[in-house]
């Protein structure tokens, strides 16, 4: 049985994540994230997750203040020399959002990419990232889309080429849902992926299209991208009662 690649192992296995950058667009993300945070107020970004720190510098250049965390500290160093040649000032630190937190700085918008599928403690993990976002902040959230044919294909042929490295999978109820019950409410869903459908997308003049058809049924997308709102943590008994009403 294949171990599982948790994020506390990515010191050991960083050369081994880095084969997987085959499979998606980082500029393109990069841009959509950027995008995103642009449409945020305030000016004070945590970036959690920053891997090779290529979001923080580009927010960085563009006049942000911008704190930028890793639980490996692979990542941190490299983050570290990319921001110096580009000469941007950015606080790097290693930090793993799932322990107890102990920064006393607030802000305005976090960004936490590709990140949550990987967590053994998620709720953890947003308990902290609630706790370090100002009242009215934003928080930009992404992971892959369980909901979608290609996923249902994949685990049925057991052909997931991220098998071993997520360890928790949402599609859009379930992060949704997820997101609602530790205070932040959704404001907009988007994504920046193709929809998920095997085969299909390998044809080069179909790609566009899908692409296109993902930014339009996020849902239907390899990835989710969540634009939320920090509010009140939801009572779990009043949730599911409330909840319930509707079914």
């Amino acid at each position: 049985m294949k171990k599982n690649i948790l994020i506390s192992d990515y010191n050991e296995t960083y050369e081994e994540t880095a084969k997987f950058d085959e499979f998606v667009d980082p500029k393109r993300k990069v841009e959509t994230y950027f995008s995103l945070v642009k449409s945020c107020p305030g000016k004070n970004v945590l970036e959690i997750g920053c891997a090779k720190g290529t979001l923080a510098i580009k927010l960085a250049k563009d006049g942000y203040k911008v704190t930028a965390v890793d639980i490996a500290k692979n990542y941190i160093y490299k983050a570290y020399i990319n921001a110096k040649t580009e000469g941007v000032k950015i606080n790097f630190r290693i930090i793993d959002i799932q322990k107890p937190c102990r920064m006393r700085e607030t802000f305005d918008i976090i960004v936490m990419t590709e990140v949550l599928e990987h967590l053994r403690s998620p709720s953890i993990a947003l308990e902290n990232v609630w706790k370090l976002l100002k009242n009215n902040g934003f928080l930009i959230i992404s992971t892959p889309n369980q909901g979608t044919i290609g996923k249902l294909v994949r685990n049925l042929f057991k052909k997931d080429f991220f098998e071993g490295l997520h360890l928790n999978c949402y599609d859009f109820s379930q992060l949704y849902y997820t997101l609602r019950l530790h205070g932040f409410t959704t404001v907009k869903l988007y994504s920046c992926e193709e929809i998920d459908i095997p085969i299909i997308n390998r044809i080069s003049f179909i790609r566009p299209l899908s692409l296109l058809m993902g930014k339009r049924f996020p849902t239907l997308s390899k990835q989710l991208i969540i634009k939320a709102k920090k509010s009140k943590p939801l009572d779990l008994n009043k949730f599911i009662l409330n909840d319930w009403k509707y079914h």
